[in-house]
């Protein structure tokens, strides 16, 4: 075949067919063409991996000296550059964390003093035995409800994949300014957006939704933006665009006090209710419809 659109559309099929990975949604991950599939999912199950039914080898593991990073894995869903190489025998190591990355099964985990060595693999995170959708009684809410479509294992997770490296990423000019190591959960997580500024996102897979409750309402509407252009995200670029939600948010009512009400987010922006209608001096709008394309490293550093 000659014709590029024909090359895209024998890629596309064979795809589809299994018979290899060909992922388009951004130009990085477009020049790449797995045609042995097989070899890409037994080097990922090397990291992801249910280590109840697929036991490491930890005599091995204690012969290289990675106890330590076994046990950050297991315990914390951390795993270190030294880890990977050794369970990738050091071959191809930079391809799978630039793949697994970019298709948000990993993220950089740069907290604390150590930097560029350790990265959250979200799948592995424990479950909590209780969870509560916040600590703190301050705040406003919003949902997305996928509940007319569904919501698909691991979509949650990839979600807390993009906020880490959001977080992670964050600098300010004081160097002691920076966002604390967030608390998280397989289904839940409390992560800073910004210094002093919390978010807590819950999945509630029975009820098909994911509940976000921010700690400073003035901070509404611009996490509300970015939380649709993380979705929509993770949708263009690893779902194919099967992913459909509505949007919830807090509203109130008078009365004896103020009752909360959950609208959506549609009517919500018809009556400018505040916040999530109030203006962001701070930054630029955020256009969710333009994520489709973007390498990930520039969406990130653009929300």
């Amino acid at each position: 075949l000659v014709d590029a659109n024909e090359q895209e559309e024998a890629l596309r099929l064979f795809h589809e067919r299994g018979m290899l990975i060909h992922l388009t949604a951004t130009e990085t991950l477009r020049n790449i063409i797995i045609l042995k599939p097989g070899w890409l999912i037994d080097a990922l199950s090397m990291v992801i991996r249910d280590d109840e039914l697929h036991q490491y080898d930890m005599k091995d593991i204690h012969i290289h000296g990675l106890v330590a990073d076994f046990q950050l894995l297991k315990n914390k869903a951390l795993v270190t550059r030294d880890f990977l190489e050794y369970v990738w025998k050091e071959e191809y190591t930079d391809f799978f964390l630039d793949f697994m990355k970019r298709t948000m099964l990993l993220s950089d985990w740069d907290f604390g003093n150590r930097k560029g060595d350790r990265f959250l693999v979200p799948s592995l995170l424990k479950v909590r035995s209780k969870v509560t959708k916040s600590d703190s009684e301050e705040g406003i809410q919003c949902i997305f409800d996928f509940s007319a479509s569904f919501l698909p294992n691991g979509v949650f997770q990839r979600l807390l994949c993009l906020f880490i490296a959001h977080s992670a990423s964050f600098r300010s000019e004081n160097e002691d300014n920076i966002c604390k190591e967030p608390s998280l959960f397989k289904c839940s997580g409390s992560i800073e957006y910004q210094p002093g500024s919390v978010i807590h996102l819950l999945e509630d897979s029975e009820r098909q939704r994911i509940l976000v409750h921010i700690e400073e309402k003035k901070l509404a509407r611009r996490i509300l933006g970015i939380i649709r252009s993380m979705l929509q995200k993770l949708n263009n670029d690893v779902m194919s665009g099967g992913l459909k939600w509505n949007i919830l948010v807090q509203g109130q009512i008078s009365g004896n006090g103020e009752q909360s009400i959950m609208i959506e987010f549609s009517e919500a922006m018809k009556q400018s209710l505040s916040p999530w209608c109030d203006a962001d001096e701070n930054s630029n709008e955020i256009n969710i419809f333009h994520s489709h394309g973007t390498d990930l490293e520039i969406f990130l550093k653009n929300l």
